[in-house]
């Protein structure tokens, strides 16, 4: 419980803080804005200036005051929310702002006119946010980045946003171009459904922001809004990932992004959870680790009613609790610091009545406000600067203390929830009937659909599947009832893009593939022919054959006959190769599996004791191929 003390302690803080943030704010013919610090990329300098983003810049400052005005009434506070967003609104018309998402860019700035509307009613944002929209929507439908802090994620909650307060048609045929887009960028997983090509991360990134649980966040509205379970089962595929990078030991979920430290760890080229424990950042924040995770669960919770993420949620608990009992964090700041773990603990004494939890969040947010007021509520920033921030500085410290003292955490941009559809519009079900499984499934079964509707009507039911092998096993069991020639020829099709599917799950994206390239290059450098005549070598992990009765390179193929084809896998960073390879190359890569000898490679063949010297040189000249190719490596 808080006392009443304790209470007036808090209102007393927020009261400084808002009048401190009203102090700096700033005023011109446009409206009110705040100059807060901004890093320039090309000179890595930092200076103060006006931005308009609801992460660090005068919009996210405009919503909290948004946010007291809601639930104090007070009309000083609407004063500053109004009149900063006619500045924001008039910048945006007249500069081209390059960022669309949600929490840097334009999507943001349309999100803050939903919300004006909502909360006063006044038509006029509205039609400025759908301004916006308009004038933007070009670049909103163009971006490819699927994340929530800075992809389609963010966008499709900021944007659906919208089309609630307006219903308008033509948001909700970009909605499902977005999905779309969404979808199609969506990729298999050791388990679940990840996305993300992972140029500078470990494997795709477990977390809200950047991560797997931002994505399914997003998704989860979706679903609840437009009533589509299949956005929830998304969801839910999502998490699996993430959780395949769940640390027990730390109890919490794997930081998989690069740092060059990560460079000299042993086994690098093995490259699997395992290599990367003992360098893992083990952080827990908003954006990365258990906290921000933790949002995307209880919404889960709320959402399915699965125990499973009622025990996800008492887990994090745990860990935000042991972090907070460590002090093991720098600053009180919502996108990384305390800020943020204070927000989940109040989600989860919300859905759990977690006496605890609330007493853990006053606890820290008091200690925030002890801290804010002996650098006079602005040194929040790099180097102890100035930072007024929602998510980076100031004004999250008050929307911090705004929710403890209501006791409650808001729907906010740290979970910025869908409102609720009590009135179902004939536009909506378009993304209420949008067959999510049947998009994501049909993708890695092109070719066996294709020729399994040859032969039969392949129903919608059949998408009807949990996972990608379940759909599998469906596809099998209807082509096993076609007669047999038929069957053995679908079949066939079925089991080779099986194997692929077996495939991209391996693959962890870029950053891998090209930190192995590198490592082989490294190897064949440094051994000269000599050398190589003395060692083993496996094939490399990127690499799968498979033996096929068809030629599907062929595309008309159903008039030959069956045969023994050897085909080649080669999964980069970019996409699945398939290569069909004569007998002599593809059998060398098959018993290559395990590291052999050239010497122990002969024995495999069958010859005459007088061509041993003949296999053998052969068998040199096919490594040599295989090694420049990258098909295979030196086995140590």
């Amino acid at each position: 419980m808080i006392s009443n003390y304790e209470l007036i302690e808090l209102q007393s803080g927020l009261d400084e803080i808002s009048a401190f943030l009203l102090s700096r704010m700033k005023q011109d013919k446009d409206g009110f804005y705040w100059e807060t610090i901004s890093r320039n990329h090309d000179t890595e300098t930092f200076s103060f200036t006006f931005n308009p983003s609801l992460w660090n810049g005068t919009g996210g400052i405009a919503w909290f005051f948004l946010i007291l005005y809601e639930n104090t009434g007070k009309e000083d506070y609407l004063a500053a929310a109004e009149g900063a967003f006619s500045k924001i609104f008039l910048y945006s018309t007249l500069h081209k702002i390059s960022n669309p998402s949600l929490y840097d860019g334009i999507s943001g700035i349309i999100y803050l006119g939903s919300e004006l509307f909502r909360i006063t009613g006044n038509d006029l944002y509205l039609q400025q946010a759908s301004k916006l929209y308009e004038t933007y929507r070009q670049k909103i439908l163009e971006e490819q980045t699927e994340d929530m802090l800075i992809g389609i994620s963010g966008i499709l909650i900021s944007i659906c946003t919208l089309y609630h307060c307006t219903k308008n048609q033509k948001l909700i045929d970009d909605l499902k171009v977005m999905v779309t887009t969404l979808l199609e960028k969506s990729l298999v997983a050791e388990s679940g459904i990840k996305w993300g090509k992972n140029h500078l991360s470990i494997d795709s990134l477990c977390g809200f922001s950047h991560g797997n649980s931002g994505i399914a966040f997003c998704m989860l509205q979706l679903g609840k809004y437009f009533n589509n379970d299949e956005f929830i089962w998304l969801a839910e595929e999502a998490f699996r990932y993430e959780d395949v990078y769940y640390d027990s030991s730390k109890n919490n979920w794997m930081d998989l992004r690069w740092e060059e430290s990560k460079s000299s760890l042993p086994n690098l080229f093995d490259w699997s959870k395992s290599t990367f424990l003992q360098e893992d950042f083990d952080l827990n924040a908003w954006a990365h680790g258990a906290c921000g995770i933790g949002s995307a669960r209880i919404s889960a919770l709320i959402m399915t009613g699965n125990p499973r993420y009622k025990q996800d949620c008492k887990k994090i608990f745990e860990r935000c609790k042991h972090d907070i009992q460590k002090r093991s964090k720098r600053n009180h700041i919502l996108f990384s610091g305390y800020g943020g773990l204070s927000d989940f603990l109040l989600q989860y004494h919300k859905v759990s009545d977690h006496k605890e939890a609330l007493g853990l969040a006053k606890e820290i947010i008091m200690e925030g406000l002890e801290k804010s007021r002996r650098h006079g509520h602005s040194e929040w920033g790099i180097h102890n600067t100035e930072d007024l921030g929602l998510m980076t500085g100031t004004a999250g410290i008050g929307f911090s203390l705004l929710t403890v003292i209501k006791g409650k955490t808001f729907n906010s941009i740290l979970h910025p929830e869908l409102p609720d559809n009590q009135y179902e519009n004939k536009h909506d079900t378009v993304l209420k009937s949008f067959k999510i499984k049947k998009v994501f499934f049909a993708r890695y079964y092109p070719k066996t659909l294709e020729n399994l509707k040859k032969f039969i009507s392949v129903t919608e039911c059949i998408y009807d599947a949990q996972n990608i092998e379940e759909f599998g096993n469906r596809l099998s069991d209807l082509i096993k009832k076609l007669p047999e020639k038929n069957a053995e020829y679908v079949l066939d099709i079925h089991r080779l893009e099986t194997i692929q599917i077996h495939i991209r799950k391996k693959n962890k994206g870029a950053l891998c593939f090209q930190t192995r390239l590198m490592q082989l290059k490294k190897e064949l450098a440094e051994n000269n022919e000599n050398d190589l005549r003395k060692k083993h070598f496996i094939r490399n992990p990127f690499i799968d054959v498979y033996k096929s009765r068809w030629n599907w390179k062929n595309e008309k193929n159903k008039d030959t006959e069956s045969g023994k084809y050897n085909n080649v896998f080669y999964s980069t960073d970019e996409e699945l190769y398939h290569i069909v390879l004569e007998d002599f190359p593809a059998a060398v890569l098959q018993l290559l599996e395990n590291p052999l000898s050239i010497e122990e490679l002969g024995k495999c063949f069958q010859y005459s004791e007088d061509e041993s010297e003949m296999i053998e040189e052969k068998l040199f000249e096919q490594i040599l191929e295989l090694l420049k190719s990258f098909f295979i490596r030196i086995k140590e």
